[in-house]
């Protein structure tokens, strides 16, 4: 599709349950941001806080690289909300993840499906690293998605 195919949402006629749908679905597919950390992550059972998130929102996946071979037992690699400074002990957001593989592997981090990976304004957000097969600086390239979430039943 080309750029100039697409439609804006201020072009949107309202008059249709169809139209009302791609609005509604262009609206959160704008609210999705992201959480990045840049520098390396890893050595065994090791939890690294990457940040508070400001506003209530839903974690929706996420992806790391793998920059070196995996020696050892495999990594679990899990990310967890807290509501506290330090998320080490705190609700997996995803879904526990084995690396082991080959350096310069991208991973896919999967969400939770049972509602812990909708997440509070104020809550921490870190990665926690549990095994001995990665070194330090293994993991690189850090990039979590979240969407917005609200309630908007004022009914």
């Amino acid at each position: 599709m080309a750029h100039t195919d697409f439609k804006k949402v201020s072009d949107i006629r309202l008059n249709k349950m169809d139209a009302r749908r791609t609005l509604a679905n262009a609206i959160e597919r704008s609210s999705t941001f992201t959480l990045c950390y840049p520098t390396g992550l890893g050595n065994a059972a090791t939890t690294t806080i990457l940040g508070v998130v400001k506003d209530d929102c839903e974690f929706i996946g996420g992806h790391f690289i793998v920059n070196t071979d995996v020696s050892g037992d495999p990594a679990n690699v899990v990310i967890k909300k807290d509501s506290d400074a330090d998320p080490s002990n705190g609700t997996a957001i995803s879904a526990s993840l084995a690396v082991n593989d080959s350096a310069a592997a991208i991973k896919t981090l999967t969400a939770t499906t049972d509602d812990s990976e909708l997440v509070d304004a104020g809550s921490s957000i870190g990665i926690t690293v549990d095994g001995d097969g990665l070194a330090a600086d293994s993991i690189v390239g850090l990039v979590l998605y979240f969407k917005l979430v609200d309630n908007v039943d004022n009914s």
